[in-house]
């Protein structure tokens, strides 16, 4: 007898699934009339999440990224939510969980841990784009979350499709995969200064609103 969906849930490897948003496509002051857009970091993260579920690695999937295009305006993890939904409808919202409430990866952390306490998820694993995931890792495990396994957006979109390899590797040649790769290495290197990250959460702030266009990235590509 084949599981219903909810058994599946139960016996995927993994209770819950981490997302991990990356800001917005472009920054909310380039434009006039700005209305906020998944950054491409943040699409290629929810395909992955999908993937994953669909694959029975997770249980429930926690988008996480707070509202940093101003409180007029929806959460990153909100964002991704309603993204997921479209691209993959067959997902139940019960196996959605929203945190919307953080700024960076530190409050990222922090939050989530509260929502792990909250639901009794202690099986759980990470996934974002690989710049960011050794950063991530160490933080939400200094944070006192057991991460059993990190995940790389760009390695789970590769196997989803042609058309998806060929994204992944036109963006690991962008522009802004280079700059970003530039900013993470200087926040790893802050981080072993910074242990707490006070210093840290400034300059990830800085660098969030800082964000422009989508230097050299297809938009319809995703």
């Amino acid at each position: 007898m084949e599981p219903s969906k909810e058994n599946k849930e139960k016996l995927a490897p993994f209770q819950a699934l981490i997302v991990l948003s990356k800001a917005w496509r472009e920054h909310p002051l380039t434009t006039k009339e700005w209305k906020p857009k998944l950054s491409v970091d943040s699409k290629m993260s929810v395909l992955a999440a999908g993937k994953m579920f669909m694959d029975g690695l997770a249980g429930k999937i926690i988008f996480s990224g707070g509202k940093t295009a101003g409180p007029g305006n929806p959460s990153e993890a909100e964002a991704m939510k309603d993204y997921l939904e479209v691209k993959f409808p067959e997902i139940p919202e019960r196996a959605i969980i929203v945190e919307g409430g953080s700024v960076d990866t530190f409050d990222q952390a922090e939050k989530t841990l509260h929502i792990l306490n909250k639901y009794g998820l202690t099986k759980v694993a990470l996934l974002t784009v690989g710049y960011q995931l050794p950063r991530a890792e160490k933080i939400f495990r200094k944070a006192g979350i057991n991460i059993e396994e990190g995940f790389v957006s760009e390695d789970q979109l590769k196997t989803r499709s042609s058309h998806y390899r060929s994204f992944v590797r036109k963006w690991l040649h962008s522009k802004r995969h280079f700059k970003k790769e530039v900013e993470e290495f200087l926040l790893r290197s802050m981080l072993f200064i910074d242990t707490e990250g006070k210093a840290l959460r400034t300059v990830t702030k800085k660098l969030r609103y800082g964000n422009k266009a989508n230097d050299g990235i297809d938009k319809k590509t995703t």
